[in-house]
């Protein structure tokens, strides 16, 4: 199975390999290439989660200037944010960032953090349980998709096999 440069490096992250996933993104950034932005995005995660904030936060800074309105860009720099201590602006650049990305669960989820953080329990709340609706949602529509996607698949074979 082929894996693109960004589902390696987001694989890696998740499974905490920060350092390895930072060496394989190292090779690509500047390239300019399509999934510039995610790749970028990835590495700063990498940083942070290194503790290299400074640096996490000059990419992802660079990276909302130079594309403005990315709802991940955003809502890293809202957890930027959130660890710096600043709550109210964190949860400014999670609400731009749902804004943009309406069915993003990771912001909504990171908006309950923030509201936490700053005392607003039934903000907080709210936020929490946006989020696990976002993602029952996103569940039910793979698993609507999928059953479809075998529905038609089961009468492709029943016409091939009815109609040789």
């Amino acid at each position: 199975m082929y894996l693109s440069l960004e589902a390696k490096a987001a694989r890696m992250v998740k499974q905490g390999q920060y350092s390895e996933a930072a060496q394989v993104l190292a090779g690509r950034i500047g390239t300019r290439e399509k999934g510039s932005v995610a790749i970028l995005n990835l590495m700063a995660v990498c940083k942070a989660k290194l503790g290299q904030l400074y640096e996490a936060k000059t990419i992802l800074k660079q990276l909302d200037h130079e594309y403005p309105g990315n709802p991940r860009v955003l809502n890293n720099l809202g957890n930027m944010a959130l660890l710096e201590g600043d709550a109210s602006t964190a949860l400014k650049l999670y609400k731009e960032a749902v804004k943009l990305s309406p069915w993003s669960s990771e912001p909504r989820f990171n908006m309950f953090l923030a509201y936490r953080e700053l005392g607003e329990v039934e903000k907080s709340l709210c936020s929490y349980h946006e989020f696990v609706l976002i993602k029952r949602i996103s569940y039910l529509s793979k698993v609507l998709v999928g059953g479809a996607l075998l529905a038609a698949a089961a009468a492709l074979i029943h016409a091939w096999l009815m109609h040789p």
